[in-house]
């Protein structure tokens, strides 16, 4: 786009010219990672137009990239931003682009037909996969209704009316469910995968997203921490990461066995999705009352190579990686997390 026509964008949304020229300095600062002239500029924006939606929005930006997840969700929240869009860090102007392309694509995925796939999983469960594949097989725009894991009722909103796919990894509060309830939204499938093998695949995808920083000479100190690390002491640090990737399974387990009154959720799992994509997808696509044709699935599905390994964000797709790369005193502590009704229920094994 050239830049007179990003201006243009920039300055129907900021207001006036001094709001505009300090979202296009923050645009480079974004992308630069230089968060001490963004939180300047932020104070600048105050002075200028107090309530302006960019302050929110770049502190919500701040917050993440710094892992306080609470006040980032406070100030995204604040926004009119809808709905969350399925990527990190995007500035306004991403952000207003990704907007405006959604909206077509979900209408013309709602005049097609195409339900809402409110789609969860525990990280590293092959959520991505699973969502863009069902994006790309409908033709449907894949977004957010939650933002670390808590839902923000306006994006949910904008999902309940249909045409699009989620990738998140909602957390089954009753707040959540309530929301979501609330929205419309009617149906979730829930993923789930053995919590020692995502939890495995998280440290290494950790180790990815710190090092892509540090080449650009963006690295926190937690990222630093994050690369310098051997991968056993690194995983002796995040074990309360750990629990909580068991207590998530665990409450929505509680939740399904439990059952929810406005809310018809399926369980799926990640050994389904690598055994067997064919059925797994088709399981999925029925659950949600979606109109396709077997034949053409199978198609799609046979396009993307012999495996599931040969999909873009599989790393390796090992499920013993854990068990072959961490010491037996870690493997035993990490068995011993697993409360025995997931162990019994999933027949994870020791």
């Amino acid at each position: 786009m050239p830049d007179s026509d990003k201006f243009s964008v920039i300055m129907k949304f900021a207001g006036n010219l001094d709001v505009a020229t300090l979202l296009l300095e923050m645009e480079g600062q974004l992308q630069s990672g230089d968060y001490e002239a963004i939180l300047k500029n932020i104070d600048r924006l105050y002075e200028i137009v107090p309530g302006h939606m960019a302050i929110d929005y770049y502190a919500a930006m701040i917050n993440d990239r710094f892992g306080n997840n609470d006040k980032a969700y406070e100030h995204m929240a604040a926004t009119e931003f809808a709905p969350g869009a399925d990527q990190d860090l995007l500035t306004i102007f991403q952000y207003i682009l990704w907007q405006d392309q959604f909206a077509r694509e979900q209408a013309s995925a709602i005049a097609r037909g195409v339900p809402t796939f409110a789609c969860v999983a525990l990280p590293k469960s092959a959520s991505a996969a699973v969502s863009y594949f069902l994006g790309d097989f409908l033709s449907a725009p894949v977004a957010r209704t939650t933002y670390f894991g808590r839902v923000i009722e306006r994006w949910a909103n904008v999902l309940a009316k249909g045409g699009a796919v989620t990738h998140e990894h909602t957390q089954p509060t009753s707040e959540n469910l309530r929301a979501l309830v609330d929205s419309g939204i009617e149906r979730i499938a829930v993923q789930i995968r053995d919590p020692r093998q995502a939890f495995f695949s998280s440290l290494h995808a950790s180790k990815r997203k710190a090092r892509s920083f540090a080449e650009s000479n963006q690295q926190t100190n937690e990222d630093l921490r994050l690369l310098n690390e051997e991968i056993e002491t690194l995983a002796w640090e995040e074990i309360p990461g750990y629990v909580g990737m068991v207590n998530w399974i665990y409450d929505w387990v509680k939740v399904i066995d439990g059952g929810t009154e406005k809310l018809t959720i399926k369980l799926l799992s990640y050994d389904e999705f690598t055994n067997n994509p064919q059925a797994f997808f088709q399981s999925v696509l029925e659950f949600f009352g979606a109109e396709f044709s077997p034949h053409d699935l199978e198609y799609r599905l046979e396009r993307l190579g012999s495996g599931v390994d040969s999909w873009d964000n599989f790393r390796e797709g090992d499920p013993d990686a854990w068990r072959n790369n961490l010491s037996p005193g870690l493997c035993a502590e990490l068995w011993e997390r697993i409360p025995k009704s997931l162990r019994q229920e999933f027949a994870f094994q020791k």
